[in-house]
């Protein structure tokens, strides 16, 4: 396996670089990947949206724009033929008025491929989450930091009851207690799909509960990435 850089036709003033990866002479994953930058909306969007990328990685960037920018952004999102791994960590936005949130809906109840979506300190809303159950492809659903409450953990549990394709949930690091880690085993007694429940760094989860949610999870298996 090996990289290549390619810049050649694109002019992004945050420097970004899309990356090819050739797996093997039939298999190639492009990922278009950006951090400690400030990124123009309108920008971003046109590298997402050119043929055949399948992932993308921000972190720590703040994204510029306007409501207007990031709705352009969010409709190249929507029911992006390709994308696989939607990844932002430490991502802010310039606009105090403007949020990823829609964004983020469109490309769970559009994107046809898509199987990571990695939203870590972002503070994207659950609700916005809770659209992850229309999503048939999704597997992996990793949301450390975003100061979620156990409200917030109840929206996403009650979502994925119905779920068929996530198989690990990462809720690390947020405000859970044993009120919204409830929530969760109740969600397992419904969802058999779901296999890896990460809730470490929640300092209000007690050892007992822990216990359950590991015995409710004893068994099950994740499909290989």
């Amino acid at each position: 396996n090996f990289r290549l850089s390619l810049t050649e036709n694109i002019s992004l003033t945050a420097s970004s670089q899309i990356l090819l990866y050739q797996q093997s002479s039939s298999s190639t994953m492009t990922v278009v990947e950006l951090s400690d930058k400030t990124c123009d909306l309108k920008e971003l969007a046109q590298l997402v949206g050119k043929n055949g990328v399948t992932a993308l990685r921000l972190t720590n960037v703040e994204l510029a724009g306007s409501d207007d920018d990031m709705f352009g952004f969010a409709t190249v999102v929507r029911g992006h033929p390709t994308i696989e791994e939607f990844k932002m960590i430490d991502v802010k936005i310039a606009d105090p008025t403007t949020s990823l949130d829609n964004t983020v809906s469109c490309l769970l109840v559009s994107a046809s491929c898509i199987h990571t979506l990695h939203l870590e300190n972002t503070r994207v809303s659950a609700t916005t989450i809770s659209t992850a159950t229309h999503c048939s492809t999704l597997k992996k659903l990793v949301l450390p930091k975003n100061g979620f409450t156990d409200a917030d953990a109840g929206v996403v549990a009650n979502s994925l009851s119905s779920n068929k394709s996530i198989e690990t949930v990462d809720l690390s690091n947020n405000d859970l207690s044993d009120v919204g880690c409830k929530a969760f085993e109740s969600c397992l007694d419904k969802n058999k799909a779901l296999c890896v429940l990460k809730l470490e760094g929640n300092g209000g989860i007690s050892g007992d509960e822990f216990t359950k949610i590991e015995a409710k999870l004893r068994g099950r298996t994740a499909s290989a990435a």
